[in-house]
């Protein structure tokens, strides 16, 4: 009688249950519910809401900020409903891994309830809408429009019966919509107007963002693909995954440096520059290791400082708007 991988199941099973029981434990509730927000992503938000103050304050135009400020919170909300139903969609179908593999796995590692994630996530899409159609009486059809658009990518985005995720739209949809839509929506928000320039200065910012996204995808590629969950980077073979990992993460130094010696910003936006060791590093990681599983956290890092270098660079000559 073979007892042995038995027992060793046994043990490892007890442990993994003692490890989730401690960490229940060890967080209060205003900890559990901040980290079902996935709050490492929140930069994704924060840096189109900023692009949009400099934006808005560089226009020749009279700025209504109490609208900016509605927004931010509603674009903000927004982001965290798609995080906690994307959350609990995975975890109804199946898709998420061991409670080991990502710590933003909060049902799985027994940190929230299917239930709390289910209720806040609709809650906050709720009050999103609400300030977003407080903002539509204000700037008209176009923006509930826009509005429209982008709620129904957030909310479809993972879904019970319907994902855009599942069906490998996901980095297509965060491009145009946290990438374009976003900060578009808030300049138009702010002033009335989205000036062309506005989608030109947001573009080296939404490359970074869809990075993170397809880092996240890359690290879950074969849990994805086992749970019958198809995103890019699992359709891809492998190293054409992997290239365009790298494609996303340096092409916005490049795009930065063809602007800079066309004239359109002043050289010193080249301070994004200071970031490129970290995204080297990160696509060379990508090539040659095997454990991913806090790739997601550190393209998140990565979008963060390349981004303030960004912005300081243009709000130290001003928006070429």
């Amino acid at each position: 009688m073979r007892t042995g991988p038995v027992f060793v199941d046994f043990v490892h099973g007890s442990i993994v249950g003692c490890n989730l029981m401690s960490q229940q434990l060890a967080l209060s509730l205003p900890q559990r519910w901040f980290l079902s927000l996935r709050p490492y992503s929140f930069p994704a938000s924060f840096v189109p809401i900023a692009l949009t103050a400099v934006v808005s304050a560089a226009i020749d135009t009279p700025r209504s900020w109490w609208a900016f400020s509605a927004y931010a919170v509603s674009a903000t909300l927004l982001h965290a409903g798609a995080n906690v139903l994307n959350d609990y969609y995975d975890h109804l179908h199946g898709v998420d891994g061991p409670p080991a593999a990502d710590r933003s796995h909060v049902i799985a590692r027994g940190l929230v309830s299917a239930r709390f994630m289910l209720i806040t996530g609709h809650a906050y899409f709720l009050i999103a809408i609400s300030l977003g159609l407080m903002l539509a009486l204000l700037r008209g059809p176009g923006f509930l429009l826009g509005g429209v658009a982008a709620v129904a990518a957030a909310f479809f985005y993972t879904g019970r019966s319907f994902s855009l995720k599942y069906c490998g739209l996901g980095d297509i949809v965060v491009f145009i919509t946290m990438g374009l839509l976003h900060p578009a929506m808030g300049v138009f928000a702010t002033t009335g107007s989205v000036p062309p320039a506005a989608l030109v200065l947001a573009i080296p910012l939404a490359l970074p963002a869809v990075a993170i996204l397809h880092g996240n995808n890359l690290r879950d590629r074969d849990t994805d693909r086992a749970a019958g969950v198809r995103t890019i980077a699992n359709l891809l073979p492998l190293t054409a995954a992997r290239a365009l990992f790298a494609a996303l993460t340096i092409s916005p130094y490049l795009l930065v440096l063809l602007l800079v010696a066309g004239g359109y910003f002043e050289p010193v936006v080249g301070a994004v520059f200071l970031s490129l060791p970290f995204a080297v590093f990160l696509v060379g990681r990508v090539f040659v290791a095997s454990d991913l599983t806090t790739l997601p956290v550190e393209c998140a890092a990565l979008y963060l400082g390349f981004s303030l270098l960004y912005l300081y660079g243009i709000l130290a000559f001003g928006a070429p708007v």
